[in-house]
């Protein structure tokens, strides 16, 4: 830590003294900021996040339907729709308890907060009393992942959020058969610590 004093200094010696200190400044800046690590620890640490969850994932069934992403100071774990949800559906098909079970067991080690994200393609849902319509949807979607990894994982409450997107934010065309599968999708998006 820089410490500065109220002293009194005269000529050159008081220039050398204001000069070192704004070279010390200067220099902090420039490594990432006044602690240890900055930016490239952060991004460190979601890139070992990335690996230790892709060798887990690695050994259950399934797990090609899930994409790691690392996205603008996140770790963004990618999950299809139909692995989780049959179509137009809320409850967590049991295919899916084993990846969700992976998932939950690596990020219950981490400090790291995260927001569950639900998503949907464009089609309008078909009439139903419960779900009216694809943000009821999302939503839904999102709170069922973030309340498994709650419950059956012990993350907690602090450490998590929801959020339903709609249709609102694609990856894919929804003009496809194929774009529209990969819109259906719930994101878990891992924050930097310190973000």
């Amino acid at each position: 830590m820089i410490t500065l004093r109220n002293r009194r200094r005269t000529g050159a010696g008081w220039q050398a003294s204001w000069a070192t200190l704004l070279l010390c400044l200067v220099v902090m800046l420039g490594s990432g900021g006044f602690g240890s690590g900055g930016k490239g620890a952060l991004a460190s640490d979601l890139t070992l996040l990335r690996n230790q969850l892709a060798s887990n994932l690695a050994k259950v069934d399934r797990s090609n339907q899930v994409e790691l992403i690392e996205d603008r100071g996140a770790l963004v774990i990618r999950l299809s729709a139909g692995l989780l949800y049959e179509s137009g559906q809320v409850q967590l098909r049991p295919q899916a308890l084993p990846v969700l079970d992976v998932i939950g067991t690596t990020l219950a080690a981490t400090k790291q907060r995260m927001v569950v994200e639900g998503h949907s393609d464009s089609d309008p849902m078909l009439p139903n009393p419960t779900i009216p319509d694809n943000w009821a949807l999302s939503g839904a979607r999102a709170n069922g992942v973030l309340r498994y990894l709650r419950e059956f994982h012990g993350i907690d409450d602090a450490r998590l959020a929801t959020a339903g997107y709609a249709d609102t934010h694609p990856v894919a065309s929804n003009e496809t058969p194929a774009g529209k599968a990969r819109n259906r999708r719930v994101e878990i998006r891992v924050l930097a610590q310190g973000t």
